[in-house]
């Protein structure tokens, strides 16, 4: 039988919570899904992990999380936006999987921290993650610096 980890237990457990957050205001529902920081000892071996602020179409600016494997050449590019329903959600709720996505799927990942509705009403939560993705096309190459293995 199949068995779950430490840490799914506790991710569960964590998360969930009564009322639901469909139930609360939005600030509130982003407090009470705030996730844990990584807390196993199997934290995946990554190069290096950059927060950076990239430019959007309306003057401001959003961040954006690199994870960088090791032994990163040559290598394809996640582009990853949390969940959260345009509402919550953000780099510190999906830092754990994006690390493990990076490591296993030997990828870089970029985590775009798109603004959040209902302060940034629609559709500028969608033109966040939009740019986003035109930042990383334009701009990922010259971004990353890989040292030769």
């Amino acid at each position: 039988m199949t068995r779950l980890t430490n840490e799914a237990v506790c991710y569960i457990q964590a998360t969930d919570l009564k009322p639901h957050y469909y139930e609360m205001t939005p600030q509130e529902a982003r407090v009470m899904r705030a996730v844990p920081t990584w807390q196993s000892g199997h934290t995946p071996h990554l190069a290096s992990m950059e927060d950076r602020k990239i430019p959007m179409r309306d003057g401001q600016e959003i961040n954006i999380r690199l994870y960088i494997p090791e032994h990163a050449k040559n290598l394809p590019v996640i582009i990853y936006y949390h969940g959260g329903g345009w509402v919550f959600g953000d780099l510190g709720s999906t830092d754990a999987g994006c690390q493990l996505l990076a490591d296993k799927a030997h990828a870089i990942v970029v985590s775009v921290d798109y603004r959040l509705a209902p302060e940034y009403p629609f559709p500028i939560p969608l033109n966040d993650a939009y740019d986003g993705l035109l930042w990383v096309f334009d701009n990922i190459a010259a971004s990353v610096v890989i040292t030769p293995e």
